[in-house]
């Protein structure tokens, strides 16, 4: 079954679910690597990347998805202590904006 046919399969059953799908962040082989592509079909990245053929755009399926994950893992459990042991990310994520939504992160570390 291809994605296109899962999430009408999953709209039919009920329309206000969300399909999405969830990507490791730590494979060493990469997803593209074994023919997955969560991108756009808008976007060819053989106009960026050599692995990518000319046709691999034509198997992007973000237009399908209404919820994205992607898997990042840790030994540092709590932003606090990422931010302790990762001094030079603190201003950019303190500071940084979501540009999408136009809001900035909330300083956790502060008293």
């Amino acid at each position: 079954m291809t994605s296109c046919q899962s999430r009408k399969v999953i709209k039919s059953a009920n329309p206000n679910i969300s399909f999405g799908t969830y990507t490791g962040a730590w494979y060493p082989p990469s997803y593209f690597e074994v023919g997955v592509n969560f991108a756009s079909r808008n976007y060819d990245p053989s106009a960026d990347y050599d692995w990518a053929t000319p046709a691999y755009k034509n198997y992007g399926y973000a237009e399908l998805l209404d919820l994205f994950t992607v898997g990042n893992y840790y030994t540092t459990i709590t932003i606090e202590d990422y931010l302790k042991e990762n001094p030079e990310i603190k201003t950019r994520l303190i500071c940084g904006h979501n540009m999408e939504h136009g809001t900035a992160w909330k300083d956790r570390t502060s008293t």
